[in-house]
């Protein structure tokens, strides 16, 4: 007995001990969201750090594209496409 009064069991159990039981759940889950949203803003960095990569590769092929399409110019492509004049 706790001072005088009487302990309650439930599943076998004390309330107090059920009480800490549920503390040390309430303590494990709270650890588990720590971790989790740790590892969500890890994923966000990584995902953000992806995109501005995605944005610059897609820059660089642009520029890519159109100085080939000015070098293929200058080389004068469009008289490739032409029959020569024996045909």
């Amino acid at each position: 007995m706790v001072h005088g009064v009487r302990q309650l069991k439930i599943k076998g159990k004390t309330v107090i001990q059920e009480l800490e039981v549920i503390k040390q759940q309430l303590i494990d889950l709270q650890s588990q969201l720590a971790f989790q949203e740790d590892t969500v803003q890890s994923l966000n960095d990584v995902v953000t750090r992806q995109q501005q990569q995605i944005e610059n590769l897609h820059e660089l092929c642009s520029s890519q594209k159109l100085q080939l399409d000015e070098i293929n110019s200058d080389m004068g492509k469009n008289d490739l496409d032409e029959r020569p004049p024996h045909y």
